[in-house]
Parts: C-alpha cells; structure tokens; sequence
C-alpha cells in the first residue's frame, strides 16, 4: 500500500485511510448508469456514528435516485434498518453450519434476528 501514495502525501488512519481507498477504488469503476445492481460491504465501518448517518442517507438517496438493487452486508444494527427494505437473515453457527432464510420485510426480518436475544422490534 505504501507505494499507492507519493512521497510526502499524507496518509489517513482508520476512518479517513478508508475514506481514501474508497475514492481510489471508485475511480476504476465502470460508469455509475450502467451497473444494475450495487454490493456494498460494511460501508459503516470505522465510521464515527455522526459520519454514519451522513453516509446512510447518501447511500439510500444514490439508490432510490437511480432506481438500481443493492445487496449491503451490514453488522450495524442502525444501518441495517434504515437502508434496509428487505433483510436476509443467517441463522446457525458462521463457518460452521448457517442457513440464510428467505427475504422478508423490515419488522419481520429484524424480529427474526432479535428473536434469540430478549428485544423485538416495531414501529
């Protein structure tokens, strides 16, 4: 990665390095209008949670502007919920034996996952 940026160019940590490999990466991209379907992974990561809400709503708003699917693997409880029309639930152990249910809608998917800790979910 060292040899990605010039000699005296700063260097970001955390958040901000990627921030930085983010743009990057983006730049090799094809043109925005011709992808049908967007995959976004932990786009909260290393985020400050001011920075999260920033960056939820740019992406639910680039979504629904563009009238394109995203498929987003998201551990953020927050995140999940409001991008989220629809949540694919995993249930078992990771790695070891994990079924994915069916689609479902928003309360039921978030029930679902709330269902093995004491809380529900509801509007």
């Amino acid at each position: 990665m060292n040899d990605k940026y010039p000699k005296g160019q700063p260097r970001g940590r955390g958040k901000h390095l990627k921030q930085i490999i983010q743009a990057e990466n983006y730049q090799n991209y094809p043109p925005i209008e011709s992808n049908y379907v967007y995959v976004i992974d932990e786009p909260s990561a290393y985020l400050h949670f001011e920075q999260r809400i920033v960056t939820a709503k740019v992406i639910k708003r680039f979504i629904l502007r563009r009238k394109k699917a995203a498929i987003m693997v998201e551990h953020d409880f927050i995140m999940a919920t409001y991008l989220a029309d629809r949540h694919i639930i995993y249930e078992g152990k990771p790695l070891v034996d994990c079924t994915a249910n069916s689609p479902q809608s928003l309360l039921t998917g978030m029930n679902l996952f709330l269902s093995v800790r004491p809380a529900t979910f509801s509007f």
